[in-house]
């Protein structure tokens, strides 16, 4: 299974820098056959296809960071509060445990605070988180974790869309400009 992570992987990284390599290529020589006054129509053409592929790609990847950034707002639960001590009073005591125990469990996993929950044998005790508990807590941090260092990258690699591209068409502006030169 892990090859096929690592094609993936492979491909994935070939084709981005394939499209990014040919939108680069193609407003270079759009801007640089303009300038030197080339065929208009195959310049122009080269020149809006690369800034269009440019800016799909630059909308795609800034569509992705505010994805991430909804998706890390879903993951921060608001703060969590104790349990009235009346709280489940019409519950059995067992409902009452077991729905306490299970509100506990999930103020930990959430937020990390420890909570009282109801034990029918000895009334309000401070919750002590199970194994399962911590392993949950802790993949919701790295979720998180994750979540918001993918946003804030995609939203970074928007500006390189944007600037290389403007590089691309300042090289051909320059490039078009001395083969107008060196061919008078």
């Amino acid at each position: 299974m892990e090859i096929f992570h690592q094609i993936d992987e492979a491909l994935g990284f070939i084709w981005n820098h394939a499209i990014f390599a040919v939108s680069i290529v193609l407003v270079y020589e759009g801007t640089c056959g303009l300038v030197s006054g080339g065929n208009r129509r195959s310049n122009f053409a080269a020149l809006i296809s690369g800034v269009l592929i440019m800016s799909l790609m630059a909308a795609l990847t800034l569509w992705v960071s505010h994805t991430m950034v909804g998706v890390n707002k879903m993951l921060t639960t608001p703060d969590i509060g104790e349990l009235s001590t009346n709280w489940g009073a019409d519950k059995t005591p067992e409902e009452r445990e077991k729905h306490s125990r299970s509100f506990a469990s999930l103020a930990f996993t959430s937020s990390g605070k420890t909570v009282k929950y109801f034990d029918r044998t000895a009334g309000w005790q401070r919750y002590c988180p199970t194994d399962v508990d911590l392993a949950d807590r802790e993949k919701g941090i790295l979720l998180k974790q994750q979540s918001q260092q993918l946003a804030e990258e995609a939203y970074s690699v928007v500006f390189h869309w944007l600037s290389y591209g403007m590089v691309a068409a300042g090289l051909g502006v320059y490039c078009g400009r001395r083969r107008t030169k060196y061919t008078k």
